[in-house]
C-alpha cells in the first residue's frame, strides 16, 4: 500500500517536534482486530456485518490499513473506493484507534490524501458517534449529509 502524507517529508520533519507522526500501512485482519471490529458494529446485525467485512477484506474489495503513531500500531481503518454517476468516492467503512494523540484529527488528512490520489471527488463515512461528528465538522471541514433514524417496534 502506498503511504500518503498530507505534506512533504521536510515539512513533516519540522513539525515532528510539535506533534506525533502518523502513518498508514497495509494491515491484515487478525483476532485482535476482529474483536475491535465487532465492538464497532451496530447491534442490529452484528454477525452478518462482520461476515460482510471479513469477505470484503479477504476478497480485496476493502483495504485494511494499520494506523501507526510514532512507530507504534494504535489502530486500523477499513475503506474502499466506490463509483457512481458523480465519480469516485472514498468510503471509510470502519476504523478503530486508541492512541496518545488525537488520532482522528491526525489520520483523517492521510485518508483524504489517499482519496485524492485515487481520483475520488468525495470522502464519506457513517457513524453513530456524535463526538466524531463534532471533531470532523469543527476541525476538518466535514459536513453532515444524511441522518438516519431507527425505532424498534
Amino acid at each position: 500500500m502506498e503511504s500518503f502524507a498530507p505534506e512533504s517529508n521536510r515539512q513533516r520533519d519540522h513539525k515532528r517536534k510539535q506533534r506525533k507522526l502518523y502513518v498508514l500501512r497495509d494491515g491484515m485482519l487478525d483476532d485482535t482486530k476482529r474483536g475491535q471490529l465487532h465492538n464497532l458494529i451496530p447491534a442490529d446485525s452484528p454477525t452478518e456485518t462482520m461476515h460482510f467485512l471479513e469477505r470484503g477484506i479477504d476478497r480485496g474489495e476493502f483495504t485494511l490499513a494499520d494506523i501507526f503513531e510514532d512507530g507504534e500500531r494504535v489502530g486500523f481503518t477499513v475503506y474502499t473506493i466506490t463509483e457512481n454517476e458523480d465519480g469516485k468516492e472514498f468510503l471509510s467503512i470502519a476504523s478503530y484507534a486508541k492512541g496518545k494523540g488525537n488520532v482522528t484529527i491526525e489520520a483523517m488528512p492521510i485518508l483524504e490524501g489517499i482519496a485524492k490520489a485515487k481520483g475520488c471527488k468525495t470522502i464519506r463515512l457513517h457513524t453513530m458517534r456524535t463526538g466524531l461528528v463534532k471533531k470532523l465538522t469543527e476541525n476538518l471541514n466535514w459536513y453532515v449529509s444524511e441522518i438516519v433514524m431507527r425505532k424498534e417496534l
